[in-house]
């Protein structure tokens, strides 16, 4: 089982290395408080089509960042998902690429849902997110706009 893991993170690490990939890892953050899928994503759509409105385009990944923290340009907490999410929130809050890390926040959350309604050990759905991360990254860079 070690090798099988040491195998794959091999390939993930050179596909990382490819020009424009973008590969993702499955990591916990540590949560401020908890929050439901459901919650999560609506809160990460509020951020997305901020970041993706005119007002939003116009500021870096950072000065966006600290508006939305700030809850200057909507009423949601993004104070406290940016806490309890903090890479999730980075990765969302990019300009370029913040809607594709949004879809695969968003199948990662129907992963959670749906292992936490069917009662799959924790080991089990870290393995099908794992797997469904790993076919995402497979498929290359994005389309450039």
């Amino acid at each position: 089982m070690e090798k099988a893991k040491s195998l794959q993170q091999d390939r993930m690490r050179a596909l990382a290395d490819e020009k424009d990939n973008v590969v993702y890892e499955y990591a916990y953050d540590t949560p401020v408080r908890n929050a439901c899928p459901e919650q999560a994503l609506k809160l990460a759509k509020e951020a997305v089509q901020w970041r993706q409105s005119p007002a939003g385009k116009k500021l870096s990944d950072e000065e966006a960042r600290r508006v939305l923290v700030a809850g200057k340009v909507t009423d949601a907490p993004l104070a406290d998902f940016s806490k309890t999410f903090p890479k999730a929130f980075e990765l969302i809050t990019e300009k370029d690429r913040g809607p594709e890390h949004f879809s695969v926040l968003v199948r990662m959350a129907r992963f959670a849902s749906t292992a936490e309604e069917n009662r799959v050990p924790e080991a089990e759905a870290t393995a099908q997110v794992n797997t469904m991360l790993q076919s995402h990254c497979a498929r290359g860079p994005a389309p450039e706009t």
